[in-house]
Parts: C-alpha cells; sequence; structure tokens
C-alpha cells in the first residue's frame, strides 16, 4: 500500500469509518446478484492493487456542495415514455458531472431527481429486450437505444436486474410518514435507508428535520447510487448489497421502502437459517441496527403481516414493538411507480434493555367479514382486524392464476391523502424516547470527508474496472 494519504484498497475494507465512529465496521464488494439469492457466498476476489488520486486532488468546501430538498413537486411527465427519456437524460448528466468531479448544481439536481427507475411494469417491458428478442417492444426504440448507448454492458444488466424492485414511494406517502414520525416525536439523529433509491425520502425531510438528520443510504443498482449520490452529497451513500454490509447499531432511525421479494435472502449469514423474504429481512435486519428507543418506519407488502409465516413478525418482536400499521389501498403506488400491490406502512419502536414487549396481537391473524356478504371470510393481521379504521379501504379477495388473494379495495371517491392524513393523526404521541447524538459541526465536518472520500472511491474503481483488458 502506497504512503499516499489518498491511497485506497479499492477491494478491502476502510478503517476510515470506524475511526469516524459512523457505525460502519466494513464495506462489501458489489455484489453482480442482489441479497436474495439461492447461492451460497462468492469467494472474495483476490485484493486489488491500491489506486491512487491525482497529486491535485483536494476536498472541495462544504460549502459548495448541498442536499437536494424537494418542498413542490418533482413534476414526473405522464406518460411512461416520456419517464423512460427523463430517466435516460438524468444518467447522462450524472455521468457528465462524475467525469467532471464536480457537484451538481441545483437545475442539474431538479432534472436528477426526476430519475424514477425502470421497475414500472411500462417502463421494463419497453426499455429493455425481451429474452431472445432482437428489437425493444414497438415504439421504443428510440429511447431502449439510448438507455444501452448511455451506460456499460454492467450497468445495463444491473438497471435490468432491479426493474423486479424499483418501484419507488409516491411523494404524498412519504410526507405522511414523516408526519407520523414528527407526530411520534422523532426530533433527528442518524437515520438508516437501507434501500435508498433516488434519495426521496431524504429529500422529503420536513425542514425542522433536516439540520439535525444525517442519513447513511444503501443501493445495489450503481447507476441509482450515482444519481442520489450527486442529490444527497452530505449523505453517506454506499454502493452495495444490504446484506453484504457490515454496520453497528448506532441509527435513531430506520425508513423506507425495501424492495419487494418473495425470494429467500441467504447471503446474510446471520439471518440465513430464519428463511425471510426480501422485504422482510430489510427491516428485521434494520431494526436490529437501532438504538434502543429508536424508531423505524417503512412501507411494505400487506404479507409481512398478513402471511400465515410468522417468523418474521417473531423475530422483531423480540426487540421491537409494532406502534401502529395504515392498511393503502390497491392503486396507492399505480400513477407513481405502475403497480396495484397492497402495502402497508409500519411503525416500529425498539424497547429499551430490560422493558417489557408491548401489544403483541400483530403476531397473530384474524378472520374479518369481506365488503361482499356472500364470500368466505378473509384472515388479516389481528392488530388491523381490531383497529379498522387502519385500514383505508375494504378487505377483499380477487381471482388470481392461483386462486383468491387479498386486496384492500378504495371507494371510487376516495381522497387517498385526506384519508392517510386522518391515519397518521390517529397515531399516538411522543413515542420516542431514544437519545440521539447531537450532530456537532466537528462529526458533521467528518462525516462530509467520509462521504467525499467514499465517493472518490466508487469513481477511481470505475476509472480501473474500464481500463481492465484494454490494450495500450
Amino acid at each position: 500500500m502506497s504512503s499516499n494519504s489518498f491511497s485506497l484498497d479499492m477491494f478491502g475494507n476502510t478503517a476510515l469509518s470506524t475511526s469516524l465512529d459512523l457505525g460502519i465496521t466494513g464495506f462489501a464488494g458489489t455484489a453482480p446478484d442482489a441479497a436474495n439469492d439461492d447461492e451460497p457466498d462468492p469467494t472474495p476476489p483476490a485484493p486489488a492493487p491500491a489506486l491512487v488520486a491525482p497529486t491535485n486532488s483536494h476536498l472541495r468546501p462544504r460549502g459548495e456542495r448541498s442536499n437536494f430538498y424537494l418542498d413542490g413537486d418533482r413534476g414526473l411527465a405522464a406518460s411512461w415514455r416520456d419517464r423512460a427519456r427523463a430517466n435516460v437524460a438524468a444518467i447522462l448528466i450524472a455521468d457528465t458531472i462524475e467525469k467532471q468531479d464536480r457537484p451538481a448544481t441545483p437545475n442539474e439536481q431538479a432534472q436528477l431527481m426526476r430519475f424514477t427507475g425502470f421497475g414500472a411494469s411500462e417502463l421494463a417491458n419497453g426499455m429493455f429486450r425481451r429474452p431472445g428478442a432482437v428489437d425493444f417492444r414497438r415504439g421504443w426504440d428510440e429511447v431502449g437505444g439510448a438507455l444501452e448507448r448511455a451506460v456499460s454492458p454492467t450497468d445495463y444488466a444491473s438497471l435490468a436486474r432491479c426493474t423486479q424492485y424499483a418501484h419507488f414511494t409516491p411523494e404524498a406517502i412519504i410526507r405522511a410518514i414523516w408526519a407520523g414520525l414528527l407526530r411520534l416525536g422523532w426530533r433527528g439523529g442518524r437515520v438508516l435507508e437501507p434501500g435508498i433509491g433516488t434519495g426521496l425520502f431524504l429529500a422529503l425531510t420536513p425542514q425542522e428535520l433536516r439540520r439535525d438528520s444525517f442519513f447513511t443510504g444503501i443501493e445495489i443498482d450503481p447507476v441509482t447510487a450515482r444519481i442520489v449520490r450527486l442529490l444527497q452529497p452530505k449523505a453517506r451513500i454506499i454502493d452495495a448489497d444490504f446484506a453484504r454490509t457490515e454496520f453497528s447499531p448506532i441509527f435513531d432511525l430506520a425508513i423506507g421502502n425495501p424492495p419487494f421479494s418473495d425470494r429467500i435472502v441467504r447471503s446474510d449469514r446471520a439471518y440465513r437459517n430464519l428463511g425471510l423474504r426480501l422485504h422482510d429481512y430489510f427491516i428485521a435486519r434494520s431494526v436490529d441496527l437501532l438504538k434502543p428507543g429508536g424508531l423505524a418506519a417503512f412501507v411494505t407488502t400487506h404479507g409481512t403481516l398478513d402471511k400465515l409465516d410468522g417468523t418474521a413478525r417473531e423475530y422483531i418482536a423480540k426487540s421491537a414493538d409494532l406502534i401502529a400499521a395504515i392498511r393503502l389501498p390497491e392503486g396507492s403506488f399505480r400513477r407513481d411507480a405502475g403497480t396495484d400491490v397492497v402495502v402497508d406502512i409500519v411503525f416500529f419502536r425498539k424497547r429499551m434493555g430490560g422493558e417489557e414487549a408491548g401489544d403483541l396481537s400483530w403476531l397473530e391473524l384474524e378472520e374479518v367479514r369481506p365488503a361482499s356478504s356472500d364470500a368466505e371470510p378473509i384472515r388479516i393481521n389481528r392488530w388491523l382486524a381490531r383497529n379498522p379504521e387502519f385500514v383505508l379501504g375494504s378487505n377483499s379477495t380477487v381471482s388470481g392464476p392461483f386462486g383468491e388473494t387479498y386486496t384492500c379495495i378504495a371507494p371510487a371517491d376516495q381522497d387517498l391523502e385526506a384519508v392517510l392524513g386522518a391515519a397518521i393523526a390517529r397515531l399516538p404521541t411522543g413515542r420516542y424516547d431514544g437519545e440521539s447524538n447531537p450532530l456537532t459541526s466537528s462529526l458533521r465536518r467528518k462525516l462530509a470527508i467520509s462521504s467525499i472520500c467514499r465517493r472518490r472511491m466508487v469513481v477511481f474503481a470505475r476509472e480501473a474496472s474500464s481500463s481492465i483488458g484494454r490494450k495500450v
């Protein structure tokens, strides 16, 4: 290893975060497959030679870089094809900024914020060829080809693979979650978002929490991580698989919309025997990384609370209590994410040492009568069955390829934002009793340096990987 202070071992662990008490005990290399693989852990690559930054490298003054906060609307295009064009534009803008090694301007950040990923079915089916197909879907050749030209083959494969997870949360739902956290008494501290996407939860942080909140975000897709790093330069953005990172339990809040998947996480040895689905793993592990008294707020598929297998619920209940859950009707994500999945907003509080568990009704299921009087009873989570005011629709079933499946149907004239706001207003007050470490100016400087160094590590790695195999 060179003695140069900017010499970085790209594939080893870094002591930088440990020396700053940032809670990260190691970084894992970005694996080509997601955390829900069924394969054994891969053999770690041999350490690569250290990459040395140019001698004129310098850390930019902190004042030149600012997190992007969204106080209005992102201005997403109405059509999926126009959203695809905005996605490609954001990718090209991010690439240009990185090559110029500079912060994004506010106008560029506003454009980057319109990146929505390609998880919506219209985008996934239009932007990527079907297996074995030569052409894109009719009408998508131009924008689909533009994406292929805009990224490397590795990044293109990652974007295609992540279409199964890239369903980002509508802004109104995120604002409601923050309103709920304020009602619960959360007042700032260290925040973990294990699947940060483009950083919309961070961008919508309420004004009164922005100064005293510091985000650590993990994003497995390198293209999306590149964009969120430019949008939120004062946050610590880690381009990695959440299951292959190591953290200490130092967080005051865990928040986000974990990727929904029925596949089982096997790549984290500590949780392997539990057989958790991907979204349940994200929630369970995030709760483990909270300090006593810390809060968690997640958007998750209704299966987390409703499925017969209660392993995930029982595991979480060992250390945390469910404060409340709010069930959103089908279609809540349709306009923004192109999916009709029924989701729950769940709020947890991690118990203090020696504190007894609270209400455990959420571990069990209970029968409820569906809206149609002649239909069979439906089994849903007992907490929701006994608190129907938090179900923002009618419990029902719909015929699917595997028989009758659960759904939640909203009245035709329902204003989702209004009824969600009313549900948030029913949450208890003052439930947060954790002790947040103040973010002093000294710690802020250390965190900023850590973020810059991490960004440079990623840039150097990309430059090095692009030169592998190149003839000189």
